[in-house]
């Protein structure tokens, strides 16, 4: 009975591929068909742009259109500019039958995939376009080539540099000799250019080894004056898990200051820094 069933599995998966891959290539060729009875032509096409989570309308946010018509092999931009106080757009003489691809190149807010979507006609030629506004950690920048400057003090191999790299390893202050190094800690980090910033991301070690309160956070273009970007308490959370913290403003920068002012253990004054970035 064994056998029987081993050797008949492969003919049941030949089966049900066969099935699927019939299907995908029907529904291919039913989209090109309809595509072929839809005479070309030109139609206004209107976005509107909206919050992800609560529907509203968000006036003023940067948007590129790409345009992908019939017979046409890739797509290419055919609009950018901002939508109105109404939240809308309106790109003229937009080629139908077409497959579009509408995305928000606003820096004030995270990076999205586009939104595609196919526009037929003047009846779908109107496209509510979702606009996200919660940064995370996977937004970061990526931290190649950066470099930290300085910290206020380090304990043996734990080096700052260490907040930059994706692995376990931390920037841990100085807690030997006794006594150990006070608040406030700090570690400067040069990116190397100038980058739009909109907030900060960090962590701490998978252990409440020096748990992190209270932090300021600076930005500079020189390494000399400095602009303060944030100065907040955290939450006293689990081991690891990341804190992400918007700027109400955006800055442009390409010095960071992060300085930790307060612990959240009595009698703690040292604390470990295992990741660092900005998005």
């Amino acid at each position: 009975m064994k056998t029987k069933y081993i050797y008949a599995l492969p003919k049941i998966y030949c089966v049900v591929l066969v099935c699927f891959t019939c299907f995908i290539t029907s529904c291919s060729e039913q989209w090109e068909s309809s595509l072929s009875e839809i005479a070309p032509g030109k139609v206004t096409l209107k976005v509107q742009t909206v919050d992800s989570q609560t529907g509203e309308v968000m006036p003023n946010v940067e948007v590129a259109v790409y345009s992908k018509p019939r017979g046409q092999a890739d797509a290419r931009k055919v609009f950018e500019g901002t939508s109105d106080d109404n939240g809308e757009l309106s790109v003229q003489n937009f080629d139908v039958p077409n497959q579009a691809e509408i995305v928000v190149v606003d820096t004030r807010f995270p990076p999205a995939p586009p939104q595609s979507v196919k526009v037929l006609s003047e009846a779908t030629a109107t496209i509510s376009l979702e606009v996200s506004k919660t940064w995370s950690e996977t937004h970061i920048y990526d931290a190649t080539g950066w470099e930290v400057l300085a910290v206020s003090s380090l304990n043996g191999s734990s080096h700052g540099q260490n907040v930059l790299i994706e692995n376990t390893a931390t920037w841990h202050t100085r807690y030997s000799p006794a006594p150990a190094e006070d608040f406030p800690h700090w570690i400067i980090i040069d990116m190397k250019s100038a980058y739009a910033l909109h907030g900060l991301a960090f962590k701490q070690r998978a252990n409440n080894n020096g748990p992190i309160r209270a932090i300021e956070f600076y930005v500079s273009s020189d390494n000399e004056s400095w602009t303060p970007a944030l100065t907040t308490e955290v939450p006293y959370t689990n081991p690891g898990s990341w804190h992400v913290l918007p700027f109400t403003q955006e800055h442009e920068a390409r010095y960071l200051k992060y300085v930790v002012t307060a612990g959240y253990l009595q009698d703690v004054t040292f604390i470990n820094l295992e990741r660092l970035g900005v998005f």
